[in-house]
């Protein structure tokens, strides 16, 4: 494995506890599964360059999703349906079957000026080389659809597979289902979601998972109205005539770079997704990639986290397993007011927990300034945690406080990137911000206050 990740150099930018590739550019996690006894996660990837092309899956191993061992690459696009610059081994999902590790993604290649996007298998005996089958590939899409038609999730149901897959037709997204008895041989089963021209134009990387007594349906829309960028719908499912019913839209992360979320199963059998921690430049306020070419990397993956069900809607939070990770922890009850803010010294990665009550804030504004030029706003009036990001991050988030009396805030920073989650995961920011940060502030625009804060690093 790696070094313990506080235990690694901490010069230049590169996050130390979100994962990175060992060079190269990577965006969507893919093929996240607990396999005989580790997990492994897959991601997109181009070993050679920075820049997003010719898509391979990258491969890392880990006893607890946060210390990952670097294995050999998993998929290279060398195949008559993946062998593409401008396409590749696109992203798709995992399942064990009889001891054997399959991954199902996407090929894209273009010929002769069209797109062909096409469903294939590859698997493993050892969960290290991987195979790719010989019968690829294994779907092609509907007639109806679009040539985008890609991002496969697999999941086993009553003894039975099923996937789902993200495209459109007419340029209105939607999420096809298809069922095998075998993993090899798929039937088409219909249309399990229809955008109707609201929330996409084209829908990328879904997933669909049991939680509780109800069924979660999450995906990343393209063309979305309001530019949101991973969305759940949490209802009830059918298979014996392939309908889901919605009963609840969320969306996963308010952030800006918290795209194409994955989910799986821990060692515990609880769900735990990871997401790619940047964004297309179509995406609201997306300049760049970040300037991170010169060190011979590009893009992060999300920190791990758990899935629950609570009161109708989705929650989230760190794994428990964070805590591991953080050899100091300290903590204090602080008195501050306008002109005497708490300072906290800033670690390049650190975890830190603001708690308070709201008659503890009497102005019901609380500041908390986390780099030179972006601040967290927590307004207790209109109930809102606004990130405002400046320098070349700049842009507004906004999240939603809990409708409770006692709140809590916790901030993970890491060099540049950030996940906030707020009161217990009832809304969450994540994104990334390249700037120069210092010590950090907490303040509040007049009259005392009183926080209890716990930082760990």
């Amino acid at each position: 494995m790696r070094e313990s990740i506080l235990s690694r150099p901490s010069s230049g930018l590169r996050p130390l506890i979100h994962f990175t590739a060992p060079k190269g550019w990577i965006n969507d996690p893919n093929g996240l599964i607990y396999y005989k006894g580790q997990y492994h996660l897959f991601y997109q990837h181009n070993p050679d360059s920075t820049e997003w092309a010719s898509m391979h899956w990258g491969h890392a191993v880990s006893n607890d999703m946060l210390h990952w061992e670097d294995f050999p690459i998993a998929l290279y696009p060398d195949s008559a349906y993946d062998k593409d610059e401008d396409g590749g081994c696109f992203s798709g999902s995992a399942i064990e079957k009889d001891g054997m590790l399959f991954l199902v993604y996407t090929g894209s290649v273009h010929k002769n000026g069209i797109l062909y996007q096409t469903q294939n298998i590859a698997y493993s005996k050892d969960g290290v080389s991987f195979t790719k089958y010989e019968g690829n590939p294994v779907i092609t899409k509907p007639e109806s659809a679009a040539d985008d038609f890609r991002d496969p999730k697999i999941f086993l149901h009553n003894g039975k597979y099923y996937l789902v897959i993200g495209g459109a037709i007419d340029g209105d997204g939607k999420i096809f289902i298809y069922s095998s008895d075998d993993i090899y041989n798929w039937e088409y089963n219909g249309i399990l979601y229809s955008s109707d021209k609201k929330t996409a134009t084209m829908i990328e990387c879904p997933d669909f998972f049991p939680l509780d007594d109800k069924w979660v349906l999450v995906f990343s829309p393209m063309g979305n109205p309001e530019r949101k960028k991973g969305l759940y719908i949490i209802g009830d499912m059918d298979f014996d005539t392939y309908t889901f019913s919605p009963e609840y839209t969320g969306e996963i992360d308010r952030g800006f770079d918290y795209y194409a979320p994955q989910s799986f199963l821990d060692e515990n059998g609880n769900r735990t997704m990871i997401a790619w921690m940047n964004r297309w430049l179509w995406m609201p306020y997306g300049e760049d990639h970040g300037p991170t070419t010169g060190e011979g990397w590009r893009c992060a993956l999300s920190l791990p986290r758990s899935v629950r069900l609570m009161n109708g809607q989705l929650e989230f939070s760190p794994i428990t397993g964070l805590c591991n990770i953080f050899k100091r922890r300290n903590k204090l009850t602080a008195e501050i007011d306008r002109s005497n803010p708490l300072m906290l010294t800033r670690e390049a990665a650190m975890r830190i927990s603001v708690e308070f009550t709201e008659e503890e804030i009497p102005s019901a504004v609380l500041n908390i300034a986390i780099t030179s030029k972006s601040s967290l706003l927590v307004d207790l009036l209109s109930r809102k945690a606004i990130l405002i990001t400046g320098g070349k991050s700049k842009g507004v988030i906004v999240a939603e406080l809990a409708n409770t009396q006692k709140h809590r805030l916790e901030i993970i920073l890491d060099k540049t990137a950030y996940e906030i989650f707020i009161d217990d995961g009832y809304d969450v920011i994540s994104v990334e911000i390249y700037e120069d940060y210092n010590d950090i502030e907490l303040s509040v625009p007049y009259k005392k206050a009183v926080v209890n804060v716990t930082t760990e690093y």
